[in-house]
């Protein structure tokens, strides 16, 4: 039987759907059809059923553990009871199954949230962006976690390749000096914010439009929290900002007050922190190269993403790096 990473990316998802099919079973989940979401940094399947869907998510082993997945589940209960934001509702705790071929996998069920994702980029839904973003950072700076809390902080060095999956060595020999300067000019703006309370914590780390949904009523919610850990709040911001800024242009400068207004109206966010965000910016674009260049050892998706996302990623750099930040 040949190694998964050797699969083709169906023959990758084969595998894995039996994974799934006995986390349901263990926890006795009912469900008429299995239907793939995604399979990428991790693989998540929807359980279809009248009484209510089911979201399953079976990790890839290696950047997230037992421990790390259970102090996942730890925030976002915590939210669900601290908060009224909408957030996942784990069903589960951090199950382990395998399957032929495939290994032992970590996998968590959650309650599936209906809605539709957020990529209409208007003003008004920036706006509800930034409000919701702010309310995330107001209940981080008084979040208290559990002494088995374990989460990866999100600093240079893990945003370079501990937390990727990656590390800078993967980018072509040519890209190397560009990108040691950016990630050197990133990292004194990252020691001169430090790490207080009201400019570091724990953070979602990859709120794009991807992973937020607006619900009935145009309330939105904010799904897969795999990514989060302790880091700036304006790494969160940046995230949510990046996609925006490189497919809107024109109209991005509209799109940013509205987030700021909205963030401005839960939480203060100085201008002086705003200009800081070119910084961020590029951290965020290294970090996302570096994991793409990283799965594309083992996934066929990423080996094929990984040419285009290694071009637009050194033209950005290149823009970035003749800011003054």
């Amino acid at each position: 039987m040949k190694p998964i990473e050797q699969l083709t990316y169906q023959g990758q998802v084969r595998r894995l759907r039996q994974i799934a099919l006995r986390a349901l079973h263990d926890a006795g989940v009912d469900f008429e059809r299995l239907t793939l979401i995604f399979h990428g940094e991790n693989t998540t399947f929807r359980a279809h059923h009248p009484g209510g869907d089911h979201l399953v998510r079976v990790h890839r082993p290696g950047i997230q553990n037992r421990r790390t997945i259970a102090s996942e589940l730890e925030l976002l209960r915590a939210l669900r009871t601290q908060t009224d934001l909408i957030v996942p509702e784990p069903v589960t705790g951090v199950n382990a199954f395998d399957a032929p071929g495939v290994g032992r996998r970590n996998v968590v069920i959650f309650r599936w949230i209906d809605g539709r994702f957020s990529h209409s980029f208007t003003p008004a839904e920036m706006e509800r962006l930034g409000t919701f973003a702010a309310r995330l950072h107001l209940f981080a700076e008084q979040f208290s976690t559990s002494d088995r809390f374990d989460r990866h902080f999100l600093h240079i060095e893990g945003l370079c390749g501990e937390t990727m999956g990656g590390n800078l060595a993967m980018w072509p020999d040519e890209s190397r000096e560009l990108v040691h300067e950016v990630v050197e000019r990133a990292a004194d703006v990252f020691d001169e914010l430090g790490r207080a309370t009201d400019v570091w914590g724990i953070i979602h780390a990859d709120l794009h439009h991807r992973n937020r949904l607006v619900c009935r009523g145009g309330e939105l919610a904010a799904i897969d929290f795999d990514d989060c850990g302790f880091g700036h709040y304006l790494y969160d911001i940046a995230v949510m900002l990046g996609f925006p800024r490189h497919r809107f242009p024109d109209r991005y400068p509209a799109l940013f007050d509205a987030y700021v207004r909205g963030y401005r109206s839960q939480r203060p966010l100085s201008d002086e922190h705003l200009a800081l965000l070119p910084a961020f910016f590029a951290m965020r674009c290294v970090a996302i190269t570096t994991w793409v260049l990283g799965r594309a050892a083992d996934n066929p998706y990423f080996a094929e993403r990984a040419p285009g996302e290694l071009e637009r990623s050194l033209a950005y750099l290149t823009e970035l790096a003749a800011l003054d930040w």
